[in-house]
């Protein structure tokens, strides 16, 4: 680890913020410091930053506002961050278009047969139930019908298979 690195002033030369002064707060590791000053408080890599010669009096892990004053005593411009004050204006208002009533017209043909279909009662209305009720008959004639299938089948199957073993043995 480099000593004596706390307090001094440097030149951030990479990144969004290159070309801004800040002072190192503290050192992380041999390769990494804190920063503050005109630049977001952040670790930076050593690489990324040139030192210079003033060195001011902090004390390890110094708060931004010491670390400013500190900058403001040397005489270089802190730069604090503005916040963008929008003023409230109103929204705008979509207008909506006034309806106009119109005179009742006579139905078109077309919406009358469709007035006198839905009109009309509905003859074959089943209920839930109803239909439920149909597709377990359903089912259950189908099981019978395989179950009898599956009988008949053995016992045909079981015939054909003593015939040709009697064929065989011949």
């Amino acid at each position: 680890m480099t000593k004596n690195l706390i307090g001094k002033l440097c030149v951030k030369t990479c990144g969004r913020e290159s070309g801004r002064k800040c002072v190192i707060v503290s050192e992380i590791d041999d390769h990494f410091v804190l920063i503050d000053g005109n630049v977001k408080r952040r670790r930076c890599n050593i690489n990324h930053i040139e030192i210079l010669s003033p060195v001011l009096k902090l004390k390890q892990g110094a708060s931004t506002q010491e670390v400013k004053k500190a900058m403001e005593d040397i005489g270089i411009e802190t730069r604090t961050p503005r916040k963008k004050e929008k003023p409230a204006a109103e929204k705008p208002v979509k207008k909506r278009k006034e309806k106009k009533i119109k005179e009742e017209k006579k139905p078109k043909k077309k919406d009358q047969q469709k007035q006198e279909i839905q009109s009309k009662p509905k003859t074959q209305s089943r209920s839930r139930e109803e239909l439920k009720e149909n597709k377990k008959e359903q089912a259950q004639e189908k099981s019978l019908v395989k179950a009898e299938n599956k009988a008949t089948g053995e016992e045909q199957n079981k015939g054909e298979s003593k015939k040709v073993k009697g064929q065989a043995k011949k």
